[in-house]
């Protein structure tokens, strides 16, 4: 299967055709920044690929670790994403405040900035000799006087209203102190698949007149928002200690273990030149088998929780080098009733259209093809079917490592939006 960036574009004009009608007639879609009610981890624009931001610790990066910095602290946030084209455009980028649900505070832009909200990105460049030219962007993202969480908001030609995409990030004031714990489910069925997260937010730092009002905390499992467990209720206050206790007492608040994450590999991928320019290579992934019928077993390779990152053992200046193919992924399977995807941070664990898998009959499996720039990637096999559980093709276990965030935020009575103030990362069954 072979994509060329003329098919891109095309397909990318008959999308703003369709976008341009549905605003008129129905205003079912509607990409204003201004009109966006919660912000999350989204692509607008097909041209956009590879968004991603990070932190900077000691001149130290880990592309895989979570968009979360302490305020207080010299770490540093960037932003990094490549545009499929040929030219450079004027690509803006503007911070939005916001609560721990991700909708606007009522914070003004000056209670969080010193400066004017509008920022060009002028570090960028080409892509060096691959068969698809794209453009590469970095930007660092400036110092706040406010913690929270921001929306990053990237846009084309100081028009808000064309937004690129959209993309999370946490700054924390770290006046609380966590302490978690790992533990069985108290039910018979989820003893073997679920993972139970006990926690204690100790908040003495800050001045709470009602805790359970004031204080919420968010559990994220592999940075993952689209299964958070939000706004738990905690189960004991002491105020005399001033700490909450958080101990899930139904599987309502636990967590499904899942399996150790697939993998896909592209860092040894050789590209031929022939052929016309702009093609994008096609590789195709041995078939994958159902694993939830097999005990668990722990995996020989480094698994990412997830994530993914780019490289590519071949040239050097990875970020530049790296091309960009479609990746065809198959799952050896009978036809189910309902619906199958291909989830993992690299495409923001989206459950829609474009990581929907499609049945062939006369192979027997289910296929789709990604667009991927090399690197090494995570990914699970999701399914939403009524007879079947998520896991169906991944099974669920207690025993499987992985990497939990928690946070909690402060918002005192009269208070204008949600602030973080506490954060906490740790691994399980490492």
């Amino acid at each position: 299967m072979v994509v060329t960036l003329k098919q891109i574009y095309n397909t990318i004009s008959s999308n703003h055709l369709i976008l341009l009608i549905l605003i008129i007639f129905s205003q079912a879609l509607n990409l204003s920044g201004s009109e966006i009610k919660v912000y999350e981890n989204k692509i607008y624009d097909s041209k956009i690929r590879t968004a991603n931001i990070y932190a900077v610790q000691n001149n130290v990066f880990n592309p895989t670790a979570p968009p979360v910095i302490n305020i207080n602290s010299r770490s540093k946030l960037y932003l990094e994403f490549d545009e499929l084209t040929y030219d450079a455009g004027y690509l803006y980028v503007k911070l939005i405040h916001c609560n721990a649900d991700w909708t606007s505070s009522d914070f003004f832009e000056r209670d969080y900035l010193n400066q004017y909200n509008e920022w060009l990105i002028e570090d960028f460049d080409f892509s060096l000799n691959t068969k698809a030219p794209y453009v590469h962007y970095r930007f660092e993202l400036p110092r706040v006087k406010l913690p929270g969480n921001y929306a990053v908001i990237v846009y084309r030609d100081q028009d808000p209203d064309e937004i690129l995409f959209t993309h999370r990030c946490i700054i924390y004031d770290e006046k609380t102190s966590i302490g978690a714990s790992l533990e069985r489910s108290n039910s018979v069925v989820g003893r073997a698949k679920n993972q139970r997260l006990n926690y204690i937010v100790s908040y003495g730092g800050l001045n709470v007149q009602n805790p359970a009002n004031e204080l919420k905390t968010i559990v994220l499992q592999n940075q993952r928002w689209d299964n958070m467990k939000y706004n738990i209720s905690p189960t004991f206050i002491n105020e005399n200690a001033k700490q909450l206790r958080f101990e899930s007492i139904d599987e309502k608040n636990e967590f499904l273990g899942w399996n150790e994450f697939r993998f896909i590999d592209l860092r040894g991928l050789q590209v031929t030149h022939d052929g016309p320019e702009g093609e994008f290579p096609s590789v195709r992934l041995l078939p994958a088998e159902r694993r939830s019928n097999s005990a668990y077993a722990r995996p020989v390779y480094d698994d990412l929780d997830g994530q993914f990152y780019i490289s590519n053992s071949l040239r050097d200046e990875t970020s530049l080098t790296s091309e960009y193919a479609e990746t065809v992924v198959t799952l050896k399977s009978n036809k189910i009733n309902g619906k199958v995807y291909i989830i993992g941070a690299f495409n923001y664990w989206k459950k829609d259209q474009s990581s929907e898998m499609i049945y062939n009959s006369e192979k027997g499996v289910y296929e789709t093809s990604v667009l991927l720039k090399q690197g090494r990637y995570n990914y699970l096999f999701y399914v939403e079917d009524k007879e079947k559980p998520s896991y169906y093709y991944e099974g669920s276990f207690f025993d499987t490592e992985n990497d939990y965030q928690i946070l909690v935020y402060h918002r005192p009575p009269g208070g204008r939006g949600d602030l973080p103030v506490g954060y906490q990362s740790f691994k399980v069954n490492n």
